[in-house]
Order: structure tokens, then C-alpha cells, then sequence
């Protein structure tokens, strides 16, 4: 009995053209495969584009911290005790594409000249976006920094460049790849 069924089953694909033939399913696999291959090849240079943003994102969210300690004119702590400070601000070394430095601008100097001067500022927190994002820098870099002075707080681009300083991230692999945080003397910050 599950013979005759059997037959007729097939008689009835082939009568009918009801079924897939070998060649159809090839095709579709074929399909299948050449799309996912095309994904997988492409997700290192999404995970890089992701970096990219969380670098970019992070950075302006440190501006921000600085503006928002001095604004609030709260004096910097350390294992030393709390120290009398004349503003904060970021720092960025032309020596490392891949660090900046929060800094928190010693009162105790003579003058308040707005501007990090290593050994002699307190250093906040130094930020190595090579260990958490590989593969991300800091296109041309050279040395710069913002600085925000309380009350306003008034902000001061070094050197002083005109209204807005642009710090630009990139892919390492691929410098077109690229995302501007811009910051200008109002204190607005914004990533282009």
C-alpha cells in the first residue's frame, strides 16, 4: 500500500508541476549564501564606524563634564585634598593621536592663563581611547585644548584659533572615515 501511494505521489508532482526542482534550490542557496557573505565581510567596518561614534560621543561628553565643573565652580579633590581651582578644560598632546586630558586649572598660579600647563594643573582624568576603541585617532592632530573659566563659564580655544575649534576622529585603516566634534567660543559642542 505505501508503494502505490508512493507512485502516485510522484505522479501527481510530475502531472501537477507542483514541487521545487535541484536547480531551483541551488539557485536560492546560491542567494542566500552571497548575501551573507556580503554581511559578513562588512561587519569589521561597522564595528570601526561604531567605534568611531562612541570615540567622537565620548569626547563630547567630556567637554561637557568640564563645562558643567566649571560652571558649578567646584574645587578638585585628590588623594592630596581639595584644592582652589580657575576652571577646567580638555587638553589634547600632539604626541599621542589616541588621548586627551580633563584638567582642572591650578588657582595657586599667578596668572589664570586658560591653557593646560603640564606638571602644574591637576590632572582630572587622562582618557586612552586606543585601549577601549583600536583603530581610532585623532586626524592632524597637534596640541590644543578648550578651557572653561566659572562663572559663565567663558570659554577659550588654545591656541586661539578663531570662534570654533573642530578636533576630527577617524578610522585609522580609513582616514575618509571621519566624525568632527566642533566646539566654539559660546561653548556649544556639536559632532558633525
Amino acid at each position: 500500500m505505501g508503494k502505490i501511494f508512493f507512485k502516485s505521489y510522484q505522479k501527481y508532482i510530475r502531472e501537477s508541476g507542483a514541487g521545487y526542482t535541484v536547480l531551483e534550490l541551488l539557485v536560492v542557496i546560491a542567494i542566500i549564501a552571497v548575501i551573507s557573505a556580503m554581511v559578513v565581510s562588512s561587519i569589521p567596518l561597522i564595528k570601526s564606524q561604531f567605534s568611531l561614534s562612541r570615540v567622537a560621543n565620548r569626547f563630547q561628553q567630556d567637554v561637557r563634564r568640564s563645562q558643567e565643573l566649571a560652571l558649578s565652580s567646584i574645587e578638585f579633590t585628590d588623594a592630596m585634598g581639595t584644592h582652589p581651582v580657575k576652571g577646567y578644560g580638555i587638553y589634547i598632546d600632539a604626541s599621542n593621536n589616541a588621548r586627551y586630558i580633563i584638567y582642572a586649572d591650578r588657582a595657586e598660579l599667578p596668572e589664570n592663563n586658560k591653557q593646560y600647563d603640564p606638571g602644574l594643573d591637576y590632572i582630572v582624568q587622562t582618557i586612552n581611547f586606543a585601549e577601549s576603541e583600536p583603530g581610532i585617532i585623532i586626524k592632524d592632530v597637534r596640541s590644543v585644548g578648550v578651557h572653561f573659566n566659572p562663572p559663565n563659564p567663558i570659554t577659550t580655544l588654545q591656541p586661539p584659533i578663531g570662534s570654533t575649534l573642530e578636533i576630527v576622529f577617524a578610522i585609522e585603516s580609513d582616514l575618509s572615515k571621519t566624525k568632527t566634534v566642533s566646539i566654539n567660543t559660546t561653548g556649544l559642542v556639536e559632532i558633525k
